[in-house]
């Protein structure tokens, strides 16, 4: 009984995770073939660090750094998190069918570009609003850092697909970590396990994961010293 419930819920997370993306080797008519474990895991994770879910933990990330400074930062962070990361993800969601796996669907540069231009009104709109309204010093700055490089980076995939997650993991949490008094790499081993993700699940090159987490690096790196 309880393989059985088992099996039935992997099927279906595979179901969400595979269905119509560019890996339909998975999928067999009449029934769905579920990949293999180191598969399954690396979609998963490409899923869980959506860029989405990153820009808003680290905000969360930096909202709390601002509390231990005597600032509002939680709930700042927590409306800054809806406002920045909701627009793009509505509109991924959107453009696959309401299905569907975020991580490995946004293939066409078009799509790719207009999530990113979404992204970056989001922050921009917001950054005004969180200017406007006083809100912690931190998290103004780190929505203007945020805004800069959606903005290279949704020029830079237009041209050539790098891989935006790994750019993401590295930059964002290398800079939140950085404001909690760590290092910038702090991001890096996650956006090592990114890579193998993306990757595995056949969504970039190694080089251009390679590229991608060199870009995030480096924009964190510019914002310490700004900052």
């Amino acid at each position: 009984m309880f393989k059985t419930l088992r099996a039935d819920l992997r099927r279906r997370i595979v179901g969400v995770c595979f269905l119509n993306s560019a890996t339909e080797s998975h999928l067999v008519p009449g029934r769905l073939k579920v990949p293999d474990r180191a598969t399954w895991c690396a979609t998963v994770l490409s899923e869980v660090l959506s860029p989405s879910v990153v820009g808003a933990v680290s905000l969360l990330v930096v909202g709390y750094s601002a509390t231990r400074l005597g600032d509002s930062g939680p709930a700042w962070a927590v409306a800054l998190a809806f406002g920045c990361g909701g627009p793009p993800l509505v509109y991924a969601v959107k453009s696959l069918g309401g299905c569907g796996s975020l991580s490995m669907h946004l293939l066409e540069w078009r799509q790719r570009l207009a999530t990113g231009l979404i992204a970056l009104v989001a922050l921009v709109v917001n950054l005004g609003l969180a200017t406007g309204f006083h809100a912690p010093r931190r998290l103004v700055d780190f929505l203007a850092f945020s805004a800069g490089g959606i903005a290279v980076a949704s020029l830079a995939t237009a041209v050539w697909r790098i891989s935006l997650h790994t750019a993401v993991v590295a930059s964002l949490l290398g800079a939140a970590g950085a404001q909690c008094g760590l290092s910038v790499l702090a991001g890096l081993p996650v956006a090592v396990v990114m890579g193998w993700a993306r990757v595995r699940v056949r969504a970039h090159t190694p080089v251009q994961v390679i590229l991608g987490c060199s870009a995030g690096l480096a924009w964190a790196a510019f914002y310490c010293e700004l900052y």
